[in-house]
């Protein structure tokens, strides 16, 4: 896997926590 692939998959992942994240905080 390449450097660029990687940050973005890695990208893709930290979004998916911070959704996550914000949506536990607001309950």
């Amino acid at each position: 896997i390449d450097s660029a692939a990687a940050a973005f998959i890695l990208q893709g992942v930290l979004d998916r926590l911070q959704a996550l994240g914000v949506d536990a905080w607001s309950k």
